[in-house]
């Protein structure tokens, strides 16, 4: 419910710098009809203390796990709840990576 489609990410993959204004509208679309269609999915993660967003892209790279949180705030903004984004994992210069 919350990644992107084969098709999107193979284009993505083919030319990451033309792609991603596209991706990112694309990625958007395919997560509003997500909302739609699972609307419990995305009301499960509020209801969680702390979740984290995984992917195999590096951290500080572009991803779709930043869309999703960003699109997490805002699915929280509309049930009148707070959702904090903390960072990712290798944002502290002390962490491991």
């Amino acid at each position: 419910a919350l990644a992107p489609s084969w098709d999107l990410l193979q284009r993505y993959r083919s030319d990451p710098v033309a792609m991603e204004a596209t991706y990112r509208k694309e990625f958007a679309a395919l997560m509003v009809k997500s909302q739609l269609e699972h609307p419990d999915v995305w009301d499960d993660l509020l209801k969680m203390d702390s979740i984290a967003l995984a992917c195999y892209c590096k951290a500080g790279k572009f991803c779709h796990r930043h869309l999703v949180a960003d699109l997490l705030v805002e699915w929280g903004a509309s049930k009148n709840m707070e959702v904090k984004l903390m960072g990712e994992w290798g944002d502290d210069p002390g962490s491991e990576e």
